[in-house]
């Protein structure tokens, strides 16, 4: 019985279809969003705070804000979910092995894949680790 599934997030496309396939396939379960943002793909200068952590400081740490609050927003139209900062297959990972989570369902886009599989460097990783069972939506 599916009654959590968690679908990672950079609302595109593809993402958006993995979510609403969960949505459909999974009427009764509880469907969360995931945005991860790694914060060295801000435009903004950045280093890494001590207990590994990242700090922004001037105008960095205004742009972080003004990003965080663009991606809150596109999540509450999304009908809600998280905002995680860090390497996203990790936090994905972590994020799914911390949560009541029963199925992982993300959108495959088909790059940075060198076995030729189709499913993208981000897919490939995630369906190899993920403690739980994974449904690529392409």
């Amino acid at each position: 019985m599916i009654k959590c599934v968690l679908v990672p997030t950079d609302f595109s496309d593809r993402a958006g279809r993995a979510a609403a396939w969960a949505r459909e396939t999974f009427p009764d379960a509880e469907v969360r969003l995931l945005h991860v943002v790694d914060p060295l793909t801000l435009h903004a200068p950045s280093a890494v705070a001590p207990g590994g952590g990242y700090a922004l400081s001037g105008d960095g740490l205004d742009l972080q804000r003004d990003f965080e609050v663009e991606v809150r927003e596109r999540l509450r139209r999304l009908g809600g979910g998280e905002l995680v900062v860090g390497q996203p297959v990790d936090e994905i990972l972590r994020y799914v092995q911390a949560g009541p989570f029963d199925l992982l369902v993300i959108g495959a886009t088909g790059h940075g894949d060198p076995e030729g599989s189709g499913l993208g460097g981000t897919a490939e990783r995630l369906t190899r680790e993920s403690p739980v069972p994974v449904v690529v939506v392409h």
